[in-house]
């Protein structure tokens, strides 16, 4: 895989200041919910299974720029009724752009409880809605 760099250390405003990745979960065309991954010192990686450590964000926290980039994108994947995926983007001088697509999220951790119950309330709707088809 060829990937152009994108120098994220610009941050969020108002979420973060530095490299980070943020993560949106969708499920059926809806944002479930989202959280903030940031690398540990000295990375680029801000997996967390590679050290990166990762905090929930209100989705109403989310800039109005990447809710609208999600809009975009399943506007592409809702032909694959049920659907869940995560949208990950960056914020870099270029503005935010999408760094990938995960056809497979991760699932919640469970101390994050907010973002918890949203994700596995809605994998219960999406469950449901693909036995009512």
């Amino acid at each position: 895989m060829v990937q152009e760099f994108l120098d994220s250390s610009v941050g969020i405003p108002g979420i973060t200041d530095g490299m980070h990745d943020l993560r949106i979960t969708v499920i059926n065309g809806k944002p479930i919910n989202s959280f903030l991954r940031v690398p540990k010192e000295g990375s680029y990686l801000a997996n967390i299974a590679q050290g990166g450590s990762g905090t929930s964000i209100d989705l109403k926290q989310i800039p109005k720029e990447v809710i609208n980039l999600v809009y975009r994108i399943d506007e592409k994947v809702k032909k694959y009724f049920p659907a869940i995926y995560a949208a990950d983007f960056i914020h870099s001088d270029k503005g935010y752009k999408l760094l990938e697509l995960n056809s497979r999220p991760g699932v919640q951790h469970p101390d994050w409880s907010k973002t918890y119950q949203k994700f596995n309330a809605g994998i219960i709707a999406m469950l449901v809605a693909a036995v009512n088809e």
